[in-house]
């Protein structure tokens, strides 16, 4: 009976460290770059990555999938956080582009209704090569 108790609480114990491992072992990186067809308005991004996988791709020893989060409207892009770190745990180069700004006006479809849009994921791909993130 108490060795059944003790390989229960060990591997609860193994369960536990390993969900929480794997949510310390995502890099985020919140980067901002100038839309030229906006009038060069700044538009943040966030891409997040599993920091083995980012350490194998910069050694040149792998190739990072890519997949790119488009969040919908009216929300952040950091909202769907739990998306990117699933993908990023799975070890995908995940990007997180905030496209709408507060500034920016409602978007609307051609019958005058305000467009609110719907999350997914636009593209999953393999990229040819990877560079370090920087902070």
């Amino acid at each position: 009976m108490k060795r059944g108790i003790a390989v229960l609480a060990f591997c609860a114990l193994a369960i536990v460290l390993y969900f929480t491992a794997s949510k310390w072992a995502i890099h985020h990186v919140t980067l901002t770059s100038d839309d030229i067809l906006r009038d060069g308005r700044p538009v943040t991004f966030e891409v997040a990555v599993r920091r083995d996988r980012e350490i194998q791709a910069m050694a040149e020893m792998i190739d990072l999938p890519v997949a790119i989060l488009s969040h919908g409207n009216t929300v952040k892009n950091t909202e769907y956080s739990f998306l990117t770190n699933l993908f990023a745990s799975r070890g995908y180069l995940v990007a997180s582009i905030q496209h709408d700004l507060e500034t920016d006006g409602p978007m609307v479809t051609q019958q005058g209704e305000e467009y609110v849009g719907r999350t997914c994921i636009i593209a999953v791909a393999h990229s040819t090569s990877c560079s370090p993130l920087k902070s």
